[in-house]
């Protein structure tokens, strides 16, 4: 079964394809209260994608965040998915692959070995699974950190818009939504400069230090890095051209 990319906001994570991700807080509420909760999401995020995907270029602000993922090759992320002990779920197969199974109804009275082996024994379910993946790691970095921020807030209730937001990225498109994701904290007046803002990917790519987060291959996209910081800088002069007037000390 051949699946398409898509710019469905909420469509799959397909394989070896590059994605826009980016959700925000509930409403006017924040996601980040505390320089410890900006560091203690990209651990989490650097758990939940090692061996799944690669991040081309990120940035995290007080309500809402971006990451240019490219998720790993099929087969790399279900060795990856078996290796953690991620079982494929019911609901899985309920919502996404019915279409595909000629007596649905078992599924919800079987055990999760056999649902294993249902993926391992069936090539059209196998992309399926593997965006599911992909979806259900990003998911469960977005719970497990909003659980930590509401008992560290003391507050209740969800702390992401739901679903979060993927968008499908051409390979021509990567260089220029990564100088977008980086010039986020110019747009929104956390800096004057890119070099200053301390949780993006801007300064871990012109400093070498990716830490394991975010992947080199950024820089092929910009032939070098004399040509990704030329770029930078061109965006950055424009932005204190135009739209200096909007800067707020965050302070």
């Amino acid at each position: 079964m051949l699946v398409s990319p898509t710019n469905n906001v909420t469509g799959p994570l397909l394989p070896g394809k590059y994605y826009h991700i980016f959700n925000r807080a509930n409403g006017f509420g924040r996601l980040f209260y505390t320089m410890e909760n900006f560091a203690f999401f990209l651990r989490r995020y650097r758990e939940y994608g090692n061996g799944i995907w690669q991040t081309y270029a990120y940035c995290l602000l007080i309500n809402h965040f971006h990451f240019l993922i490219k998720p790993a090759e099929q087969e790399q992320i279900i060795t990856e998915a078996n290796r953690r002990n991620i079982w494929p779920t019911r609901t899985f197969f309920v919502h996404q692959c019915k279409h595909l199974i000629e007596s649905p109804e078992w599924i919800m009275g079987t055990t999760p070995k056999a649902l294993r082996e249902l993926i391992d024994n069936n090539d059209d379910l196998r992309p399926l699974y593997a965006s599911w993946i992909v979806a259900q790691q990003l998911r469960y970095l977005m719970l497990g950190f909003a659980k930590a921020v509401n008992k560290q807030q003391k507050r209740h209730g969800s702390l992401f818009q739901k679903p979060f937001r993927r968008k499908h990225v051409p390979e021509e498109d990567v260089r220029n939504l990564v100088v977008y994701i980086h010039r986020n904290p110019l747009h929104h007046g956390y800096t004057m400069s890119m070099d200053d803002y301390k949780w993006s990917s801007y300064h871990s790519l012109v400093t070498h230090q990716t830490d394991q987060l975010v992947s080199e291959e950024t820089m092929q996209h910009f032939e070098g890095k004399e040509e990704f910081l030329k770029i930078h800088k061109i965006q950055q002069y424009e932005w204190k051209r135009h739209d200096v007037s909007s800067y707020q000390d965050p302070a």
